[in-house]
């Protein structure tokens, strides 16, 4: 496919298949499991956008939030609990020694850390990459939302 180019401006871009990316065919397999992707700033975006993802980290994020919707405003509103965070996967970054093929795993609350590592471990295998994973915190980490920046 030729480059597009406007008028008065150039403009050039290239059709970008982003099914052939690793992190596309991994967030597409966590799905398969019953989990959501996050970015790395633990934001969950719908599925169809996958430009929001970066192309050298996911974070996986449990589908359904562990806590029931709290009320406010009198029990008018309701708000839905957060999801918890469980693994952020680096694929390719160079401080943390991550590959494509020797991904580095960081476990967000120590007490999920079995779980996550079986989780982890599962998907590691299917994409033929070994693994090295680390306990980042304690506690869990929740999905960030736009409230969390209003000023």
């Amino acid at each position: 496919m030729p480059p597009i180019q406007g008028e008065w401006y150039k403009v050039t871009t290239s059709v970008v298949d982003y099914k052939d990316r690793l992190n596309v065919k991994l967030i597409a397999e966590i799905v398969k499991l019953g989990y959501l992707p996050a970015s790395s700033t633990n934001w969950i975006h719908p599925i169809g956008h996958l430009e929001q993802y970066g192309q050298d980290v996911v974070s996986i994020a449990e589908k359904q939030p562990s806590l029931p919707p709290r009320k406010r405003l009198f029990g008018l509103i309701k708000v839905e609990s957060r999801r918890r965070i469980i693994a952020t996967i680096w694929l390719q970054n160079s401080r943390r020694r991550a590959r494509p093929n020797h991904w580095v795993v960081e476990i967000s609350g120590r007490q999920y850390a079995k779980e996550t590592t079986r989780l982890v471990r599962a998907l590691s295998k299917k994409f033929g990459a070994s693994v090295r994973i680390e306990v980042q915190s304690d506690a869990p980490v929740y999905e960030a939302r736009a409230s969390d920046y209003d000023t």
